[in-house]
């Protein structure tokens, strides 16, 4: 065995490795310090750290330097497997965050420990947000507006419902995700019964309007003023949804010795608010503490109050569940494996329509602090993406989770009179296309070796008197019979409307789909037309022209002729999302036919080269195991050198002049089509 392959690097070797993958970083002493880190571990530590250097490189020199000092201390108490999911971690933190937020991750060995270990008993925002958001849906009787929490915190702000991420306070996954449903039930009753509204006291304001105020800023008023308010609820509770509370008090088990005076007050139906801050009161002054409870969700009086004034909400009353409104509670077993509610809506819910976390690269201790219900209130001024993808990064091995943001933008008309010039040029050659489909259309197929038959099959009649002269059994299949040739086939059609399209590029695409479409229409193929642009991972773009519902009428020609130049060409989300729109139709044969003029591109280094090839390639691939084919057109005259490692060697073709792009779409199309 070669002895280099398993000594340990020396310093001088381990700086090298360093300037390479850091090259010009000003931190000479950061440097110097990672170095002698790293210069004491096994080879195959030194290997393993110095891999995930090169690949934190890509994204941050600093966080890549900091990965490195803190691996040593990270690798005695991680195995291989735990080592990179705590850097893919740190590394989705600086997505998301910044590099301040993942080098505070990276640093707090202790939490990711706990999370590493206890994974399988995780609970997350994603696996219980369908079941619980349709649970308080059947409860108050009206969809509920529910989010992550950054903080990890169970609150709300009378708007909207807040979760943490993650949840493993309990032993088992089945609990927490009952305790995720426990937080977002009593989150529901403080805004129904009473938390942050009362009636009108003899000097005329509601109590939260000054009481809660005075507590915002004690953490031990605020920790008791939520275990009193959960005490007070579960008896409100208890009137309307008895079998719920039974299921709330076996999770929480006993109350703390230390809330046992409180019981009797605060457990009377007709409790208030005023009785609750009477007993805080009084606990405050004897000292009385306890530790946070695992189910009572937290009170923010301060937010909570700033989001009722800024909406000029004065009465302090709720968007939730207000108490003006008939309350008829949707009779309900509060069991996480039995269907919520009754009836034939109930006894559909399968545990199976409840979304999981799906585990992308090797990253299962995941976060996703934009992760929410899809219920909007009106215009923001950031506004939610219409969708998120998954991006494949080939230096982490591992997805950037939701890391695109694609917005479906609508395509403003061009020019009425465009179409109508275009098919005047091409008047010609469309009716020779035309020709030619006819001929696809009405086309049969002819079945060889056939028991029957309009006519004889001379190969087989051959290979039978053959058989028969060497002594052989012939073949009866002797025929030939004509069927007709069914197509079963969607084909999308995804066009590249970044900002080097514009001008005679554009024109010639604009062109092709109007001489493809014209022609088409023959066929009755099942057909859509996207365009696709954007400005990095957090502006991507899609542009519907023609939808797989939609006929190929003025308003769709109308959109053609508006199709220009946009910005960037980020290929693997658009490949994503038209694939899905593809996948939904219920054609035997779908195809994916891009459009282009280059290869995949973004503003900034990053997406360039490399990690955009590997991450469209990965999205075309994820297409073809979904079963789609991909093909390419481009005018690229490099097109060949990268395009094979996309496509595959017969899966593209390259259009050296843009003028000639019209009429080859159209002999491209018969080709992949028949």
């Amino acid at each position: 065995m070669n002895s280099n392959a398993v000594r340990r690097l020396f310093t001088s070797e381990l700086e090298v490795r360093f300037e390479s993958a850091l090259p010009g970083h000003p931190d000479t002493e950061g440097m110097r310090r990672g170095v002698q880190g790293l210069e004491k571990l096994p080879r195959v530590q030194q290997d393993l750290v110095l891999h995930w250097l090169d690949a934190a490189a890509q994204s941050s020199f600093e966080l890549a330097l900091f990965m490195a000092q803190m691996a040593p201390a990270a690798l005695e108490r991680l195995d291989e497997d735990g080592f990179e999911i705590w850097v893919l971690n740190g590394l989705d933190m600086k997505d998301r965050e910044d590099v301040p937020t993942a080098k505070a991750f990276l640093r707090d060995l202790d939490d990711f420990l706990l999370r590493y270990r206890y994974s399988e008993s995780v609970a997350s925002f994603e696996d219980v947000i369908h079941r619980t958001s349709i649970f308080l849906q059947a409860i108050s009787g009206e969809a509920l507006d529910i989010r992550v929490d950054e903080r990890d915190r169970a609150w709300t702000d009378t708007k909207a419902l807040y979760l943490p991420y993650e949840l493993a306070a309990l032993p088992d996954a089945a609990s927490n995700r009952k305790l995720y449903k426990v937080m977002a039930t009593l989150l529901w009753a403080q805004t129904r019964y009473g938390t942050f509204y009362a009636d009108p006291g003899e000097d005329g304001e509601a109590v939260t309007q000054n009481a809660l105020l005075r507590y915002s800023h004690d953490e031990r008023a605020l920790r008791l003023l939520a275990a009193l308010e959960a005490v007070r609820l579960e008896a409100k509770l208890l009137c309307d949804l008895p079998g719920l509370v039974a299921e709330i008090a076996e999770l929480r088990g006993p109350w703390p010795a230390a809330l046992e005076a409180a019981l009797p007050r605060l457990s009377h139906p007709d409790a208030t608010l005023a009785d609750t801050l009477a007993v805080l009161d009084a606990f405050l002054a004897q000292g009385v503490d306890i530790p946070p409870m695992a189910h009572a969700a937290s009170i923010d009086p301060a937010q909570t109050m700033k989001n009722i004034r800024a909406e000029k909400r004065t009465d302090g009353k709720p968007r939730l569940g207000s108490a003006d409104e008939d309350f008829e509670p949707f009779p309900s077993e509060f069991d996480d494996g039995e269907a919520v509610g009754q009836g034939k809506e109930a006894e559909e819910l399968e545990p199976g329509d409840m979304p999981t976390s799906a585990t992308l690269g090797k990253n299962p201790v995941r976060r996703n602090d934009e992760a929410m219900l899809q219920a909007r209130h009106g215009p923001q001024l950031f506004p939610e993406p219409d969708y998120k993808y998954d991006e494949w990064d080939f230096k982490r091995g591992a997805y950037r989770e939701d890391w695109c943001h694609l917005y479906e933008v609508p395509v403003l008309p061009g020019d009425p009179g465009y179409v109508n010039q275009v098919k005047h040029k091409y008047r010609a050659y469309i009716w020779q296309i035309r020709r030619q489909l006819e001929m696809i259309k009405g086309e049969d197929k002819m079945l060889s070796r056939q028991v029957d038959g309009e006519e004889m099959d001379i190969d087989a009649v051959i290979e039978s008197v053959i058989d028969h002269r060497n002594g052989g059994e012939p073949s009866d299949r002797l025929f030939r019979r004509r069927v007709r040739n069914e197509r079963s086939l969607a084909v999308m059609f995804m066009v590249d409307m970044s900002g080097s399209t514009k001008g005679w590029v554009n024109n010639a695409e604009r062109e092709s789909l109007i001489l493809l479409c014209e022609a088409l229409e023959l066929l009755n193929d099942n057909y859509a037309i996207y365009g696709f642009s954007g400005w990095g991972h957090k502006r991507c773009e899609i542009y519907p022209i023609k939808r797989f519902d939609e006929q190929y009428d003025d308003s769709v020609r109308a959109k053609i002729a508006g199709i220009e130049g946009k910005d960037f060409t980020r290929m693997g989300v658009a490949v994503r999302h038209l694939s899905k729109l593809l996948e939904e139709q219920g054609a035997r044969h779908k195809l994916l036919v891009t459009i282009s003029d280059g290869y995949p591109d973004d503003f900034g280094d990053e997406y360039r080269n490399d990690y955009g090839i590997e991450d469209t390639r990965r999205a075309l691939q994820e297409a073809h195991e979904r079963g789609i084919r991909s093909f390419c057109v481009t005018i690229d005259r490099q097109g060949a050198d990268y395009l094979p490692r996309l496509y595959g060697p017969a899966r593209y073709e390259v259009v050296p002049n843009a003028y000639r792009l019209p009429m080859r779409m159209a002999e491209i199309y018969r080709h992949l089509t028949t």
